[in-house]
């Protein structure tokens, strides 16, 4: 006997999630599914979120099969709401509106054809799939349908539910962090208790809670690594890895650094708190290895800014430096800016989303990424900068 059969459609949708989580296979979502509130509401044709809350129409809930039901239910929550899309992409959102809830839905979509559970849980009608957009991220597949749109259509896209950009644009950066520490506490101890109880944990769910590296600490031993000035070495900071193992090393103590070149991306997908949580930082790399000069580059597809910091002026970065709007990601302009003006510095450190629209660039001198997503540069270090 269907859902339908039995409950209202408030009821359906709560025993749709129990259901779901006690599959073995998706238990490590129970958490996820605890967030936000779940509305009722036939002013929607369909389903609906803003990233947080869900909303369904009663009657579209109540059509579909058991089967459909999980999938929307999984659609919502394990990708749009786990995923944090209406956050994450919100910069395709202003781009393309229709693209982006397109991009979004292939990618979760996707996912749950390749559960390979059609009995279980299945895409309800409509609902957009293409299996060459396997292990795509929004972004990547946003680029692909770019390239084939002619612009006729300016509707929201094609699918089944719909998505609240506006709704999770309104939500300040204060709630955004919580927000996203909130889906990182329920996944980790929905995942735990998973664990406990001998149920499979998806490996990219594993991945994901992996404890990952302190940016600031990471940035920070880059530079020293590379510092061009004198060494030596001193035992009143020892090396902390190397104190768990019961080994005490001395720490290489950098006296100064010749140069060093950081570009920050400007365009539109990096945010001001992207520049407010990575200047500082900047700061703290010029305590550690004391550059002589330090050049600070704004880019998008051309270097739009271009500051150089003497020793004695490092200090006022904060209050001098005016990031300037690069549109466009191409990296190779800063390599040919430092070409053209002849700087060579003794490392480069480059803020970015890692969505490059031609190479990774030539590098003549050691590079680190630091990357606002979890893409990885194929030369150089990558750190992925934590909000």
């Amino acid at each position: 006997m269907a859902l339908n059969d039995r409950y209202t459609p408030a009821q359906a949708v709560e025993r749709t999630k129990v259901s779901l989580i006690n599959n073995p296979h998706f238990s490590f979502m129970a958490g996820i599914m605890m967030i936000g509130n779940t509305v009722i509401s036939e002013a929607i044709p369909t389903a609906q979120t803003d990233g947080r809350n869900v909303t369904f129409n009663p009657q579209f809930f109540m059509n579909l099969t058991d089967a459909e039901k999980r999938g929307l239910i999984y659609h919502e929550y394990g990708g749009h709401i786990m995923c944090q899309h209406l956050t994450t992409f919100g910069f395709l959102y202003k781009s393309n509106p229709k693209l982006a809830n397109m991009a979004c839905d292939y990618v979760v979509n996707q996912t749950i054809k390749d559960f390979n559970m059609p009995e279980f849980i299945k895409l309800p009608q409509g609902g957009l799939q293409d299996d060459r957009f396997r292990g795509m991220d929004s972004k990547q597949v946003f680029d692909i349908l770019r390239t084939e749109d002619d612009g006729t259509d300016e509707s929201s896209g094609d699918g089944f539910d719909s998505h609240d950009w506006e709704g999770a644009r309104a939500v300040d950066a204060t709630e955004q962090k919580a927000h996203a520490q909130e889906i990182n506490q329920a996944l980790r101890q929905s995942a735990m208790a998973s664990k406990l109880l001998g149920h499979p944990v998806a490996r990219d769910i594993n991945d994901w809670l992996t404890p990952q590296i302190d940016y600031r600490q990471a940035l920070r031993e880059f530079a020293v690594s590379v510092c061009g000035g004198d060494d030596d070495s001193t035992y009143s900071r020892p090396r902390r890895r190397m104190l768990t193992n019961d080994i005490y090393m001395p720490t290489m103590q950098s006296n100064s650094m010749r140069s060093m070149l950081v570009a920050i991306d400007t365009s539109y997908s990096i945010t001001n708190e992207h520049l407010r949580q990575l200047i500082p930082e900047v700061l703290g790399m010029c305590d550690a290895v004391k550059p002589e000069e330090l050049h600070i580059c704004y880019w998008g597809t051309q270097v739009v800014g271009h500051e150089v910091y003497t020793r004695d002026r490092q200090a006022d970065i904060l209050s001098t430096t005016k990031p300037a709007s690069g549109g466009g990601t191409s990296i190779e302009c800063v390599t040919q800016f430092m070409r053209d003006k002849h700087i060579e510095p003794t490392c480069v450190v480059v803020l970015t989303d890692g969505y490059l629209s031609g190479s990774w660039g030539e590098w003549s001198c050691p590079v680190v990424w630091v990357m606002t997503t979890d893409r990885r540069a194929p030369i150089g270090v990558n750190i992925r900068l934590t909000m």
